[in-house]
C-alpha cells in the first residue's frame, strides 16, 4: 500500500514540476519581459524541489 502512495507522491511531483516549469516559461518570456530569465530560474528552481520532494517520497515509502 505504501509503495502506491510513493508512485502516486512521484507522479504527482512530477506533473506539479512540468506545470511549474511550463508557467514560468511563458510568463517568464512573454512580451519582452526584463525580468524574464530571473522568473524563469524561479520556477525552474521550483520545478525540480517538486521533482526531488517526489522522487524523495517515492524512495522513502517504496523502499527502492
Amino acid at each position: 500500500m505504501l509503495a502506491r502512495l510513493g508512485d502516486l507522491l512521484y507522479w504527482l511531483g512530477c506533473i506539479l514540476a512540468a506545470i511549474v516549469i511550463i508557467w514560468g516559461a511563458r510568463v517568464g518570456f512573454a512580451d519582452d519581459n526584463p525580468n524574464g530569465p530571473y522568473i524563469f530560474s524561479f520556477a525552474a528552481a521550483a520545478g525540480f524541489a517538486f521533482w526531488a520532494i517526489g522522487l524523495a517520497c517515492w524512495h522513502i515509502f517504496s523502499g527502492k
